[in-house]
């Protein structure tokens, strides 16, 4: 039986008229540039960003998925009347997943993609794994108007905290339907 604690926060962004990408010299930025892009570019980008790094702490972690959010449009998204068709979220708790690596303390931010016409939604997540903690969340936030206040809200919750305290054992990128 999977033991799953667990805490969201999601974003509903409205979508931006996007020009083409420009390659930023610098991880760090103050005003990231747009690109439209593909969900199989979309996948490229992130890694090849994240690639940089053996380990992320947590701000990073935050930082840099709200940059690569803020930077990076799908085409097939430029048009949609529905603002939720791209989300963030964070996630974090104590979990089993039965894969011979025992309980792990995680968060992550996960990208949840909506294509017009596509049955499941394609989710790019990035994951930090932890010794194992006792959790007691959950706690939910929807709706929230920014990624300022999406950044805000994750640095308050008891799971970022706890993570803070830890250096994570690894991360990974997982990228696919839903």
């Amino acid at each position: 039986m999977r033991k799953a604690l667990f805490c969201f926060f999601l974003i509903f962004p409205m979508l931006t008229a996007c020009s083409e990408h420009v390659e930023e010299p610098s991880l760090y930025t103050e005003e990231p540039s747009v690109a439209l892009c593909t969900l199989d570019t979309l996948e490229q980008a992130y890694r090849e960003r994240l690639g940089r790094f053996d380990v992320l702490s947590p701000d990073e972690l935050i930082y840099l998925s709200a940059q690569l959010y803020s930077e990076l449009k799908l085409e097939e998204l430029v048009d949609s009347p529905y603002d939720e068709t791209d989300n963030l979220l964070f996630q974090c708790g104590t979990y089993d997943w039965h894969d011979g690596k025992g309980e792990r303390f995680q968060i992550g931010v996960s990208r949840q993609i909506w294509i017009p016409d596509e049955d499941e939604p394609y989710e790019l997540s990035i994951t930090m794994y932890y010794a194992p903690v006792a959790y007691n969340g959950p706690r939910t936030i929807w709706n929230i108007d920014s990624l300022t206040a999406w950044q805000r809200d994750v640095h308050t919750t008891k799971g970022y905290k706890l993570a803070q305290k830890q250096g994570p054992r690894e991360f990974e990128i997982v990228f696919g339907p839903v």
